[in-house]
Parts: C-alpha cells; sequence; structure tokens
C-alpha cells in the first residue's frame, strides 16, 4: 500500500554547485538541447573558463535531472556513469534520492504523466512557464514500500535495458552503411576501382577528380521531390482513421508516429492518396528552422499520408527500389550546406521540391548504386525492425508505467530480480 509524501521529503534538489575549488579545467556539460525524453543526446566538452554562467550544477550517479521550463514538453534524464566533472544546465533541477526512495523508482516517478501535469499547471511565467524548487517539492507523489519500489524499477527498467540494447544495435548496423557509402562514394574505393582512370569534373565550384563513367549530376537525375497534401489543421484530431506526418514528426532520421496527429476517413480528399507512405519511404522537412531535417519511415501498422512541407523522395528508375544511396547523400555536410543556402534566401527558411532536385550530387555508375543497396539494404530492414519493437517496447513500459505507480497493478507480492543497481 502506498503512503502519498511530498517529494521533498525523500529527496534533495540541487544538492551540489561548482565551487571556487573546482579542481577540473574541463567539464562535461550537459544543457536543455543535449537531453531528449529520457535519453542523452550530446554532451560537450568546455574549458571551464569558457562555460557558460549557466553551467553550475554538479550531478551523481542515480541522480535525475528534470527540465524546468515548459514542463509539459520537458526533458528528463536519469544519470548513469556520470564523471567528477559532469555539469548540468541550471535550466535542469537535479534530484537526488535519499533512503526512503529507490533512485530509479525516483526517475520513473517523475515520467509519470500525474507529476507532468501537477507540473504544468503550477508553472509561472508566460513565454516561458517554469516550476521552481518550492513547486517541484510540494508535490504529493505516492511512496509504496521500499522492496515495492525495488520491484517496480526492476520491471521497468528491463524494457528501457532492452530499448537501450536495440539502439546500440541500430547505431552498428547505421555505421555499417555509413562507412561502405564513405569508402565506394567518397573515397572512391568501390569494389574494381584499381582498374579504373580518373577524370577531372567541375563540383561545386571546384575540379575534382571523379572515376571515368561516372559524372556530376543532380538529386533530380534519381528522385523527384514533392510535398505533401495540404490537408486543413481543423480536420486535425488526437484520434482518428490516418496519421498525418508533419515536420515536427521528423526525429534523428526516422519519423515519430508516437506524438502523431490523425483525420477521419470522410475528411480525406482523393487526392491525398498520393502521399500515402509506405516503410522506408525517405522525408525532408522544406521549411522552418527544421528545414533539411530527414526521416525515414519505420515499420507501419497504420495508414499514414504526408502533409505539406514535407518532402518525400519519388524514384524515377523503377530499378531504385530502395533509398538506401540517397538517405546516405542527404546526410551529407554538402547536401545540408546546400539546401541552407537555398533555403536561407527567403525570408523564411524555404525550399522548393525543385530546389532540392537541382543540388548537385555525384552520380556513380548504376550499378554500383544497386550493389550498394543490395548489400545495405538488410541492414536497413533490420534496423526498421528493431526500431519497431522499441517503439512496442516504449508504448508497453508506458501503459505499465501509471498502473505500477499507482498501485492498480500490484506487484508487492511477486518474486522479482530486483537487479543489481537497487
Amino acid at each position: 500500500m502506498s503512503e502519498i509524501v511530498q517529494l521533498g521529503t525523500v529527496v534533495e534538489i540541487n544538492p551540489e554547485s561548482i565551487s571556487k575549488n573546482f579542481p577540473h579545467e574541463e567539464i562535461e556539460y550537459i544543457d536543455i538541447s543535449s537531453v531528449g525524453t529520457g535519453k542523452l543526446e550530446g554532451v560537450k566538452k568546455i574549458s571551464i573558463k569558457d562555460a557558460p554562467s549557466r553551467a553550475k550544477r554538479l550531478v551523481n550517479d542515480g541522480d535525475t535531472i528534470l527540465s524546468t521550463v515548459r514542463p509539459n514538453r520537458r526533458s528528463f534524464l536519469y544519470i548513469k556513469k556520470s564523471k567528477p566533472n559532469t555539469v548540468v544546465s541550471t535550466g535542469f533541477a537535479v534530484l537526488r534520492a535519499n533512503e526512503k526512495i529507490d533512485e530509479r523508482f525516483l526517475y520513473y516517478l517523475i515520467n509519470h504523466q500525474a507529476f507532468t501535469d501537477y507540473l504544468t499547471n503550477r508553472a509561472k511565467g508566460a513565454a516561458y512557464p517554469a516550476v521552481d524548487n518550492e513547486i517541484i517539492s510540494n508535490a504529493e507523489v505516492p511512496l509504496p514500500p521500499l522492496p515495492t519500489q525495488h520491484k517496480i524499477a526492476s520491471i521497468l527498467s528491463a524494457y528501457d535495458d532492452l530499448i537501450a540494447n536495440n539502439t546500440r544495435r541500430i547505431a552498428i548496423l547505421e555505421e555499417m552503411a555509413q562507412r561502405i557509402y564513405k569508402e565506394w562514394f567518397v573515397d572512391f574505393k568501390y569494389p574494381g576501382h584499381e582498374n579504373d582512370e580518373m577524370v577531372g569534373s567541375l563540383y561545386d565550384g571546384d575540379v575534382i577528380e571523379i572515376p571515368v563513367g561516372w559524372k556530376v549530376g543532380s538529386v533530380s537525375d534519381l528522385y523527384d521531390v514533392r510535398s505533401g497534401f495540404a490537408f486543413k489543421s481543423s480536420h486535425m484530431k488526437d484520434f482518428g482513421d490516418y496519421g498525418i506526418v508533419k515536420i515536427k514528426n521528423l526525429q534523428n532520421n526516422t519519423v515519430d508516429l508516437i506524438n502523431i496527429q490523425f483525420i477521419e476517413k470522410e475528411n480525406i480528399d482523393n487526392r491525398a492518396w498520393n502521399f500515402k507512405l509506405d516503410d522506408g519511404d525517405l522525408l525532408i522537412a522544406m521549411t522552418g528552422a527544421q528545414v533539411g531535417k530527414i526521416g525515414l519511415m519505420p515499420k507501419l501498422n497504420n495508414i499514414y499520408l504526408l502533409n505539406q512541407r514535407v518532402g518525400k523522395f519519388f524514384p524515377k528508375d523503377n530499378k531504385q527500389k530502395t533509398s538506401q544511396f540517397i538517405y546516405q547523400v542527404v546526410q551529407s555536410t554538402d547536401f545540408q550546406k546546400s539546401v541552407d543556402n537555398i533555403a536561407q534566401g527567403a525570408a523564411q527558411p524555404n525550399i522548393s521540391g525543385s530546389g532540392i532536385g537541382q543540388i548537385e550530387i555525384i552520380l556513380p555508375s548504376i550499378k554500383y548504386i544497386e550493389k550498394y543497396e543490395n548489400i545495405t539494404q538488410p541492414l536497413m530492414d533490420e534496423i526498421i525492425s528493431l526500431d519497431y519493437k522499441n517503439k512496442n517496447l516504449s508504448q508497453t513500459r508506458d501503459l505499465l508505467l501509471p498502473k505500477l505507480i499507482s498501485g492498480q497493478v500490484d506487484v508487492s507480492e511477486l518474486d522479482i530480480d530486483v537487479g543489481a543497481e537497487v
């Protein structure tokens, strides 16, 4: 049976800060841009003399950090393997568990929607609504007996561990595909390259050496890029028959199909079916601050349609059955610079399908594109499969979390291995 306690009675908020005697010349800095919901997306190494004024809060293993600004869209992270010089921004509250609460249970408690709602309803400020230490400390939360906390944390951690393992496998597979691409199409060390001559060609204003039979062409030699359908915003709902993919759904080179809006069948224009999406479709943001951001459609269990200002790459050649080659091209620094140069010419960053089509790329012989895609498509199939598994694991974990936290699912009598972390 859980008791209701104030969070401040079981955690210390912002327990440590950098002092004048800080012994390190460099910090590993975590700010809001480094943290997605529950995951670390980058750590900045900064000289202590160049560190921003907000780089103040020290963290230890087992701490939970919580973004205090816009709590309905907050970032949070459970700290593991921190270093003595790991510092987080003052945009986070650092929560350190005492002996009454399991560290991992605390992290999942912060994830609970009821806690988000509590913060959102008490945030102060209009432009940048935020919560302070007092609001966090006064939050009333359910606290089961410590052995039950251990069990709840162990169950939910098992899902996160599987997700993390799959994520590592995805990164390895992506790196394999990228290495082959670089070796073949950047370093020109493709199979049989020893027997081919090189010839000078004009590319991006400079003369470069490329293999005979290759050429400097453009995206439009391989693909048409077309913006999606102009759905009416009034027709978009949180639930419906068909999902609508928008720019905001392009995340980390894939497409977020969880935070998505829907449209009812009766509101579908027949022309919208030209933008029905399939597994492996390559998409690109065509306007706004996210212009140039890309995403590959994951494995689908529903019907999804493409919204305007998100472009889809349509292959021109029937032989071009997969998008692995162009997927690597659009991630390249040269391509992204070209998108930025074109997009920034407008009042608002914006690029058209024809503008993308005109971007120069080095075009290998089609046989090498086909060979590359034959090799890498199985890698991408596995990536899509692992990504699909992760989404299912995340959804199951998120369904379980409130039931476990609230006690609706009682695990107190279950024989569960609580692991070494507790």
